[in-house]
């Protein structure tokens, strides 16, 4: 039956070729595949400074604009040893200094939301080899025993996780840490979706204007319509054959001429189509890129606004914000200093000193100190009577003083002084007054000197005194008394022993006879002028350990001698008699000069002069000496070894609590104790480098790095 004849499969037509180009996509996969999650993406952050140029150079210039790092201590010279350990301290990759570790340090922290690196020790346990900046994608953080305690792990290559052993030598900071992401986040977190849209424009932009830069062309032949079709044919190919030829001679360099017949068309393919305008959208984008930096756009060459001069409120904002990252970093740098310390046996507060920022326009700065200055000199040019008198009362104060009035004579109340002293009725025509710097606080020649205590008692003992010539105590000598004495304070002045400067002042006077007349002229002539005195002291007082310096049993010291930072010196304390006050040639203090007495027989070589001046001993008390110096030294190279050991193994202890202890032990004592650290030390120092610094070497690293190639 014909109904159940099939019809015929009618054939489908093949379909038509795309018309649409491939797709060409950015090199930067992972930033088009971004999924937000909890997880940090640190190949994503590192991705978007590789492909956004804008937000590389933004964190750059954060990172060197919040350098600038020193520290500052109450012992001077354990801050020149720290700053110079803080510029010298290898920090890996042919870097050196502390700085250099923490420009990689806050790259990474900025990169990455969080921060690792390493105190690496050196071999014998007594200094610092290296700090270091690891890899954070190694590294996996957890929480401690407690929410205060941080566990860095080590990732190993077959996917275990390892705790690294000393986790105090370690250092990590994260980056605004918060509930949700305790362990930092990263300044580049809201960006990937943004930099995706702005690297699409770009995409496309290089795109369109490959287009329009390499020209395609259509050649359109329009056959009248009463044409035969073969030869409509052979001249489509005959035009088709003659304009290849064409362009290829253009490619060839040479220029040749396409002449045809009949209605023919040339156009450019695309040339109707016009670029779209992608300014507006990519600044939008840059706009919203920069703002998470917190960098003025004109910092980093983008001209948006009319002006491009940083106005205050723009610097006041951005010196908040490096200021912030400075307080990130100074916990770090505390602690490599304490670490440093405790190695060298010290405990000294450290207080970390940044540059100060300034970001202010130079020309208006330049232009204030210019103001300031023309200031200064005007008021310089015209000075007025109290600053004159300021001036003189800073004009450093002579050895022996003549009075600031133009004659000689006392003033009454002065004059009312000498007379109640001696019980006199002197007149003003028979006095010569004059005033005399008797002794300071400062060290002597010898090494020796008052405290302030010794100083305020002195003034009471030598108010009556007389004044002689070269210490002779012959009546015959006795020229002038001390009727009344003053402390007086030399702002400014700090003496080694670490007192505010002052010093004994002597108000004395003689009488003007005929005998003292030559001495009165060599007064106001300036050369009788350095004078010194003598007095009694009950003990000598070892600046080092506070003991008697002839108490061998309690102090092994040697004066002049440096025990770590600081020199032995010796206090004279305690006056318990002042005999006179001399004027002499070259005093023992280099500004008043000091003739010290003390109890005869207090020292060895003292006893042994007073019974045989000339004698054989002499020699063999300097070999004594010699041998009882070594021995004190090598006791005290025990004393600092054993701080030093005590530091790392019970830092708790403080250097002063440790110091107090080995101060009164004996060289066995300190021995034992020195090795009863060591052992407890064994195993902890020294220590290899914890974190992993080598180079990427598995597949998964190769393939990253071809993420971009050019």
């Amino acid at each position: 039956m014909g109904f159940w004849n099939r019809r015929p499969k009618e054939e489908t037509p093949p379909p038509a070729p795309p018309q649409l180009r491939p797709a060409e996509r950015h090199p930067f996969a992972l930033i088009d595949g971004y999924i937000p999650l909890h997880e940090p993406a640190f190949d994503l952050y590192r991705a978007i400074r590789e492909a956004v140029p804008v937000v590389d150079a933004a964190i750059r210039k954060l990172v060197r604009l919040a350098g600038g790092v020193g520290v500052t201590c109450p012992d001077k010279g354990v801050e020149a040893a720290l700053n110079h350990f803080l510029r010298t301290v290898p920090a890996g990759w042919n870097q050196q200094g502390i700085q250099a570790f923490l420009d990689s340090y806050l790259d990474c922290l900025l990169t990455c939301g969080r921060a690792v690196g390493e105190i690496v020790p050196s071999r014998d346990g007594r200094e610092i080899a290296a700090v270091l900046c690891g890899r954070v994608s190694d590294i996996q953080v957890r929480e401690g025993d407690s929410p205060l305690e941080v566990v860095l792990a080590q990732k190993r290559p077959d996917g275990s996780v390892e705790d690294l052993p000393r986790q105090e030598l370690l250092l990590f900071t994260p980056y605004h840490p918060s509930p949700e992401n305790p362990y930092g986040v990263s300044l580049l977190r809201s960006m990937p979706f943004l930099a995706g849209v702005l690297l699409k424009i770009y995409q496309t932009l290089g795109a369109n204007w490959e287009r329009a830069g390499n020209v395609r062309f259509a050649v359109v032949y329009k056959p009248d319509g009463e044409a035969d079709p073969r030869q409509v044919k052979e001249r489509s190919q005959l035009l088709a054959q003659r304009w290849s030829e064409a362009m290829g001679s253009t490619r060839a360099g040479s220029v040749r001429d396409f002449v045809a017949v009949g209605d023919v068309e040339i156009r450019v393919i695309g040339a109707e189509c016009d670029i779209p305008d992608c300014q507006a959208p990519v600044r939008l984008l840059l706009e919203q890129l920069i703002s998470q930096t917190g960098i003025p756009p004109f910092l980093l060459g983008l001209n948006w606004s009319s002006t491009e001069r940083m106005s205050s409120q723009q610097a006041d904002i951005m010196t908040s914000e490096l200021t912030a990252l400075r307080r990130t970093l100074t916990p770090v740098v505390e602690r490599i200093c304490a670490l440093w310390l405790r190695l060298h046996g010290k405990d000294s507060d450290v207080q970390v000193e940044w540059e100060e920022i300034n970001l202010q326009d130079q020309v208006e700065e330049a232009r204030a100190a210019l103001y300031r200055q023309q200031a200064r000199q005007l008021e310089g040019e015209r000075p007025t009577r109290p600053h004159r008198k300021r001036m003189e009362r800073r004009r450093p104060m002579e050895t022996v003083r003549k009075q600031t009035r133009t004659q000689a004579d006392p003033v009454e109340g002065e004059l009312a002084a000498i007379n109640a002293l001696g019980n006199t009725s002197l007149t003003a025509e028979e006095v010569y007054p004059f005033g005399v710097r008797l002794c300071d606080n400062q060290t002597d020649r010898d090494l020796e000197y008052f405290a302030r205590a010794d100083l305020e008692q002195l003034a009471e003992l030598f108010v009556g005194k007389t004044g002689i010539f070269d210490h002779s105590w012959s009546a015959k000598d006795q020229r002038a008394r001390i009727y009344r004495t003053e402390l007086v304070e030399e702002p400014g002045v700090v003496t080694e022993a670490g007192e505010p400067g002052c010093y004994l002042k002597g108000y004395a006077y003689m009488l003007r006879t005929a005998e003292n007349a030559g001495l009165i002229a060599e007064i106001e002539g300036g050369i009788k002028k350095e004078v010194s005195v003598s007095c009694a002291v009950r003990r000598q007082v070892c600046s080092i350990c506070g003991h008697d310096i002839h108490d061998r049993g309690q102090c092994s010291h040697g004066k002049g001698q440096v025990y770590g930072e600081k020199r032995c010196i010796v206090r004279l304390a305690e006056p318990t008699d002042a005999f006179e006050w001399s004027f002499v040639a070259v005093p023992a203090q280099p500004r008043a000069g000091v003739v010290k007495g003390f109890q005869p027989g207090t020292t060895l070589r003292q006893a042994l002069a007073a019974w045989d001046r000339d004698g054989v001993w002499q020699a063999e008390l300097d070999q004594l000496e010699k041998e009882a110096a070594a021995g004190r030294r090598h006791l005290e190279d025990l004393r600092r070894e054993t701080v030093r050991l005590g530091l790392l193994a019970e830092p708790a202890l403080g250097e002063a609590t440790l110091q107090g202890i080995a101060g009164k032990l004996n060289q066995e004592e300190l021995e034992a104790l020195q090795a009863c650290y060591t052992r407890r030390l064994e195993g902890q120092l020294p220590l290899p480098v914890q974190l992993h610094y080598g180079g990427e070497t598995t597949q998964e690293g190769a393939e990253r790095d071809r993420s971009f190639v050019i």
